[in-house]
């Protein structure tokens, strides 16, 4: 039987013209080079990743709010959650460069226990907090950097005093100036939903979301059950990571991730130079290699002498590749390398 071909002046399906188009445009050399760059620069430009957040959730442990020590199934949850937390929300859903992408919270019903309770913006920051279905606990998640202002105010690493309740001086705490003039904006709008929560709650971010997780960490006058961070910046000085060592904090950290190298110790500052809280959890370059290194990072120890973040820089100057040391930041990166621990486990 013969194919049948369409009448004359009908018009061709909207897909078919789209594709050709599209094909006709990547064979223009400046568009094809253009492509293939987008291509290789996506998962920076693109820090949600691929539509794929959770897949595979029924083959790992389920999610435990109470455990406190370090889960690499706990912690893979929680790397997705973090993921998805850079696709458009609710409010952001209907914005035109927003329609045709999937919806966060038919992933979070189908494929987690998380439930939104929670969605709050202000001034481009973003948090979610979720309700652990069949459990009292909470999670309280941060989006990271996606708007100019964040950026601008993530390279405002200036120390600033903390003084996270009304005429408290902290005893010297001093954190990132930046981060903290983003974090005001939200915390107050945030910490009466968390006074109301019930069960253990657990507060997580990557990238600048999980400077805000530290943050809050310190801010909230109730205990939190633990704080897990992806590729986390340095947030405050020596007085500030003092006042969280009583906290169990998962300081997630994957292979060469330039932010959390960032700000540089300096020692100029004095007490007010930055270093990291928490344990370090190192996922190295081969899926299911890791090392534990418990903190607080101690400036002058030989375990933790950093590298200097230019030389990660350095080895790509002059190539179209991005730079390992950013595609290592990417959440995805995150969440891949800690699934493959999960499943060794």
């Amino acid at each position: 039987m013969s194919s049948a071909t369409p009448a004359e002046g009908a018009s061709e399906p909207p897909g078919e013209k789209r594709t050709e188009k599209s094909s006709r445009l990547s064979s223009i050399p400046f568009l094809e080079d253009t492509l293939e760059w987008r291509e290789r620069w996506e998962p920076v430009l693109k820090p949600e990743g691929p539509p794929d957040w959770f897949a595979g959730a029924d083959s790992l442990p389920a999610f435990d709010p109470e455990a406190t020590a370090f889960s690499p199934a706990n912690a893979w949850w929680l790397s997705e959650l973090c993921r998805i937390a850079y696709t458009p929300d609710e409010k952001e859903a209907d914005r035109p460069w927003h329609r045709d992408k999937p919806s966060r919270h038919e992933f979070l019903e189908e494929r987690t226990p998380f439930r939104e309770v929670l969605n709050l913006h202000k001034t481009g920051n973003h948090a979610s907090l979720y309700r652990i279905e069949g459990s009292d606990g909470h999670v309280l998640c941060f989006r990271g950097t996606n708007k100019l202002r964040q950026w601008l105010m993530n390279l405002t690493a200036l120390p600033a005093k903390w003084s996270p309740g009304e005429g408290d001086q902290s005893s010297g705490r001093h954190v990132h100036q930046g981060f903290l003039i983003l974090f005001d904006r939200v915390w107050p709008l945030i910490e009466p939903s968390l006074l109301e929560a019930d069960g253990p709650l657990l507060f997580t971010g990557h990238s600048l979301g999980a400077a805000f997780a530290t943050l809050a960490a310190a801010a909230f006058s109730k205990e939190i059950a633990s704080l897990t961070t992806f590729g986390s910046p340095r947030v405050g000085n020596a007085a500030f990571v003092e006042s969280l060592t009583d906290l169990p904090m998962h300081r997630i950290v994957h292979h060469h991730d330039l932010v959390t190298l960032l700000p540089q110790r300096d020692p100029r500052l004095g007490e007010r130079d930055f270093r990291h809280a928490g344990d370090l959890i190192y996922l190295g370059e081969e899926p299911g290699m890791i090392h534990r290194q418990q903190g607080p990072e101690s400036p002058g120890h030989p375990d933790w002498e950093p590298p200097n973040p230019l030389d990660f820089l350095r080895s790509s100057f002059g190539s179209s590749e991005p730079p390992e040391c950013i595609l290592d930041h990417a959440p995805a990166t995150y969440s891949t390398k800690l699934r493959a621990l999960a499943e060794a486990r």
